[in-house]
């Protein structure tokens, strides 16, 4: 307590105000910063980058919903929200990964697998579907399809940590 109470006097003496975001960035600059995840798009949340993510508000709503649920470990409750934002958006890549992984972890390996496989037709990129989709596969039984899964998922996404810890 002794050293703190100083140390916290000197923090508030140099300590700016947070500072507005700007968006003076030029449209190559959010390309690149975007392209590195630095900017958050539509098209990484599995929505299509051409419509308004505005129009998805309720999807968005109980896809992070669902993914709360699920990681509370609470899979059971989180099917529904998933499935209510599958319904409004079954394009969405994302939403598709997060419901199979819930039924993944209630043990329903079937369902599992064929979200994830619907969910890499959608977006190649998800490299934690195809990983997934490779251990089911496995745990199955199917080795060369297990293998034939990983190979194809590296050449879709060639920089994947998961997909090249899950050889």
């Amino acid at each position: 307590p002794d050293a703190a109470g100083p140390m916290r006097a000197e923090i508030r003496a140099v300590a700016l105000p947070p500072s507005s975001p700007s968006n003076a960035l030029d449209a190559e600059a959010r390309e690149k910063l975007g392209a590195l995840g630095y900017l958050g798009t539509p098209a990484a949340a599995g929505f299509d980058a051409t419509k308004n993510p505005k129009d998805h508000l309720d999807v968005i709503n109980e896809l992070f919903r669902g993914m709360v649920l699920a990681s509370e470990g609470r899979f059971q409750q989180a099917l529904g929200p998933l499935q209510r934002a599958y319904r409004a958006d079954p394009d969405n890549a994302a939403v598709l990964f997060h419901l199979a992984d819930c039924y993944r972890r209630l043990g329903n390996a079937d369902t599992a697998m064929d979200y994830y496989r619907t969910a890499i037709d959608k977006d190649p990129q998800v490299d934690q579907a195809w990983a997934h989709l490779a251990l089911l596969r496995w745990e199955r039984g199917r080795p060369e399809e297990a293998v034939r899964l990983l190979e194809d998922g590296r050449r879709a996404n060639p920089g994947s940590f998961a997909l090249w810890m899950t050889s």
